[in-house]
């Protein structure tokens, strides 16, 4: 199994029984997978919240903070928020 297939693998295993994520978490963390994969595997990418809102098909800026602080806090991903705008946000999905 390679790389790319075994991060989807193991974050598909995990969320299985894990009664917290819903399908907004799943869309935003393909969002993320995908940006991951366009990047060449960087463990770590800076990302723009309006662009994976987009891919993830969220409108509500209140619904993607609340999704992606509950992904980090229950360790799916690593999130280091930039409050620099133009920076954008690091996360880590390694």
């Amino acid at each position: 199994m390679n790389k790319t297939t075994n991060l989807l693998l193991i974050f598909l295993e995990k969320i299985e029984d894990d009664p917290v994520i819903d399908s907004g978490h799943i869309a935003i963390y393909l969002a993320l997978y995908r940006k991951w994969l366009l990047g060449g595997y960087s463990s770590y990418m800076r990302i723009k919240s309006s662009r994976i809102m987009k891919e993830a098909k969220i409108s509500s800026s209140a619904t993607y903070s609340k999704k992606i602080r509950e992904l980090a806090n229950l360790k799916y991903i690593g999130y280091f928020p930039d409050h620099c705008r133009r920076k954008g946000t690091m996360i880590l999905l390694e």
